[in-house]
């Protein structure tokens, strides 16, 4: 799934939010944010492009393709009803067994039951609500599979064409599984499918589309159809078929092959689907053909609509086609500029986009659950929000609507290139994905940019990152399969999505920003058409960035020595555990320093030496204080014992002397910082003293507390991770503390008069979750 679950909060709590979210932050102007829309300025947005000639780009621009990938291949015809928003098809499949392992047997998914009744696992755990949309009840969906056939099978080495089978063959037995959302289709008597051969299938069936849901079905005359024919499962190297469950957080994994769909629609509908346009043909009747091709993609999706109106634009021989809704038709550029600066951001990080085209398809009013979904090639996003009544001085943003597409143009990559296990790993996409649209941003407008503003206060990427794991974001961990989620505990979006963006973030800070970005370079070389796991990423990091040891130098302590990171290490705690980063000052003091005021045993080779000057000084004021006051001065050196004799040494100040009366040389700073989770990681601190001077320094983080002292030096105040690298790091409100001159101290900030745990800090939080709801699904996410 593209975009987390959302709730819409009310929109003055949101603007309070953004008020005091952003609190002080810094480094913008006070001009409204603009939406990049100088990049496609000039351009003519409805002068048609012609259809690209390969579904591919060609291969000097498009990167390698291996053969090995390539694995099945379907041909679909398939016919809409429009009255009924049923359809009705027919696929041939060709599959190859990439294994050494032969089968009996092969699983496919059949999604669209997900939405067959109020007991499918995807219902029982959804509760008939997907991202604050509710289901129809009266409009269920389902796929009926009405007959299996195998047409043909090639042995090992040779191949079969699709269009090369016969028309009619053997009748296989199929069942769905205990939950309808797969099917398990029996080879019968025939041998199992062997290492390297190829088999034909043919499947007939009828899809329903549901009213418009959880990213699929229909909206008066708009038909977005995702998910909706029998697609195989993937058979991994060891033999084991991957065919999961459809739920509420799994979602799609398949193997890359080429599609041949030919759709039979009204005429007035304007399509737009995975691959290239390869035909159209007029049936008469109102009725039209239209066929598509696609190559080396996992999955195949179209829409419909007859109101669509149709935008062009091109980048580097891509062809960039809208469909978007008339009243809509002014945000087309805003999009345009959100996928032209997602190309320039991702393409030299992770590699060259393959294909030839890609198709954005804005849902109408009333279909937003359509909205924010992602297929090759081909994706969904949402409308920029609009509100005539609130002045851009006011309030203004470069997130709504553009955001999307932002995040599903990256699943091009995540999802739809590297095509990893996203039931098993649903991290390793959507917030991989997360922290890659974060850095679009970076590139386009600057480090850390603002999204929001709100009467002058801006709310930046980091802060929409950190913020969004204050409630949630320390109770699951990151790396678990989809099925393991609570929908009830609320974790889903924050956790996978934003707290694995907050993780590589932090790792990319600390680490260095080059470092991390060879590392994922070298990564996606590895999984373009491979299906990565967690592991393949894990060890790219920690081999790119830790070297032999695995360990980076990040900074230096007190004593000027280095501070590492063990990159596993690190990874381990973000992905496997449940905490995220927290450190607070606890403490800044200034204190009286102790000095040599009283009776020291003398060693014996030290009876002889000579007062030093400081010594006479101080001798010669205590003499005079006690003949002052009518006393005898105290013996310079006492009866010497068999121990060697005592020296007193008198003070030159009470222990009552107020701090700020005192000289500098007489004082001591003290600096006291807790780190309050089991998340262990270097951290930075910047203290500044009373002449002026900082003095920024690294500690590894790794004990429960830690105390600095600075001798003769008076401590004004003491920032923590003042860069801020800690992007997993939500609470913030303690990183910060101002020393008086009398010795408190005072937490530093917009809120100083917050404790930890306090009602009042409790509401704040409350009101940066508000702000979190309001950024990742109010918004547009």
């Amino acid at each position: 799934m593209a975009l987390p679950p959302r709730r819409r909060p009310a929109s003055a709590t949101i603007a309070l939010a953004l008020v005091l979210g952003a609190g002080g932050a810094s480094g913008c102007d006070e001009a409204p944010l603009d939406r990049g829309l100088e990049r496609v300025a000039g351009l003519d947005l409805e002068q048609p492009l012609p259809e690209p000639e390969q579904a591919l780009r060609p291969e000097a621009l498009r990167g390698r393709v291996p053969e090995s990938a390539h694995v099945v291949d379907y041909a679909i015809e398939a016919r809409l009803d429009e009255q009924r928003h049923e359809i009705a098809g027919s696929l041939r499949m060709a599959w190859t067994n990439p294994t050494a392992h032969a089968v009996d047997r092969l699983p496919f998914h059949l999604y669209m039951n997900a939405f067959r009744a109020e007991d499918t696992a995807w219902m029982r755990t959804a509760r008939g609500s997907h991202r604050g949309e509710a289901f129809a009840r009266d409009r269920w969906g389902f796929v009926d599979v009405r007959s299996v056939e195998l047409l043909a099978r090639s042995s090992a080495g040779t191949s079969v064409a699709l269009e090369q089978a016969p028309a009619a063959g053997e009748a296989l037995a199929y069942a769905e599984d205990a939950d309808p959302s797969t099917m398990t289709v029996q080879l019968g008597e025939r041998a199992p499918v062997a290492p390297g051969e190829t088999v034909v299938i043919e499947v007939e069936f009828l899809t329903r589309l549901p009213r418009v849901f959880a990213r699929t079905g229909y909206y008066g005359d708009f038909h977005m159809a995702g998910q909706w024919f029998p697609k195989i499962g993937v058979l991994e190297a060891d033999g084991t078929w991957q065919a999961h469950t459809f739920s509420l957080f799994s979602e799609f994994y398949a193997d890359f092959g080429d599609y041949e769909v030919a759709l039979d629609l009204p005429s007035d509908f304007v399509v737009g689907a995975t691959g290239i346009r390869v035909g159209e043909e007029d049936l008469g009747g109102g009725r039209k053909r239209v066929e598509y091709r696609a190559e080396m993609v996992h999955d195949f999706a179209w829409a419909a609509d007859p109101d669509f109106v149709e935008t062009w634009a091109e980048y580097e021989g891509i062809r960039i086609r809208q469909l978007i809704q008339p009243e809509h038709l002014d945000s087309a550029g805003a999009h345009l500029a959100a996928q032209i600066a997602a190309f320039e951001s991702m393409e030299p990080r992770f590699g060259p986009y393959p294909w030839s085209t890609l198709t954005i398809v804005h849902p109408p009013a009333g279909a937003e659950g359509a909205g924010g979904m992602e297929y090759p090639t081909f994706y969904t996003t949402q409308d920029v929000e609009r509100s005539k009544w609130i002045h851009p001085a006011v309030f203004s943003e470069r997130w709504s609507g553009t955001y999307t597409s932002v995040h599903e143009f990256g699943h091009q990559y995540f999802q739809g290139l590297f095509a990893s296990n996203e039931h098993a790993q649903p991290w390793l996409d959507e917030g991989m994905n997360s922290a890659s649209n974060v850095l679009v941003y970076w590139d386009a407008h600057g480090e850390d940019p603002a999204m929001f503003r709100a009467f002058g206060h801006p709310l930046t990427t980091k802060d929409i990152t950190a913020i969004s794991l204050i409630q949630r974001g320390a109770v699951d961990p990151i790396d678990q399969p989809a099925d393991r989620w609570d929908p009830l505990a609320g974790t889903y979006g924050a956790v996978t999505y934003q707290k694995t963006a907050a993780a590589m973030l932090t790792l990319r800070e600390l680490v260095g920003r080059e470092p991390w970005d060879e590392a994922m370079a070298r990564y996606s070389e590895r999984a373009r058409f491979g299906h990565p796991d967690g592991a393949l990423l894990e060890d790219t990091l920690v081999e790119v960035i830790g070297g032999d040891d695995g360990r980076v130098e990040v900074g230096r302590d007190l004593d000027d020595a280095p501070v590492f990171l063990d990159v596993r290490e690190f990874l381990d705690q973000a992905l496997r555990q449940a905490s995220v980063i927290d450190f607070r000052v606890l403490e800044v003091s200034n204190r009286r320093r102790l000095g040599r005021a009283g009776w020291h045993r003398l060693a014996a080779a030290a009876t002889g030496r000579e007062e030093s000057a400081r010594e006479a000084q101080v001798r010669a004021m205590s003499e005079a204080v006690a003949s002052a006051f009518g006393h005898e001065p105290p013996a310079d050196v006492g009866a010497e014992g068999p121990l060697g004799p005592l020296r007193a040494t008198a003070s030159t100040s009470a222990w009552t002397s107020e701090i700020d009366q005192l000289r500098d040389d007489e004082i001591e700073g003290n600096v006291l910082i807790h780190r309050a989770s089991p998340f262990r990681v270097p951290v930075q601190i910047a203290v500044e003293f009373a002449d002026g001077e900082a003095r920024v320094f690294t500690w590894d983080g790794q004990a429960p507390k830690a105390r600095f002292d600075f001798p003769g030096r008076r401590v004004v105040r003491v920032r923590l991770d003042p860069q801020r690298a800690l992007v997993l790091e939500p609470h913030r409100l303690d990183n910060g503390m101002w020393a008086e001159p009398g010795g408190k101290a005072e937490v530093e900030g917009p809120a100083a008069e917050l404790s930890r745990g306090s009602a009042l800090s409790e509401w704040f939080g409350d009101l940066s979750e508000a702000l979190s709801l309001a950024s990742l699904g109010g918004l547009g996410i």
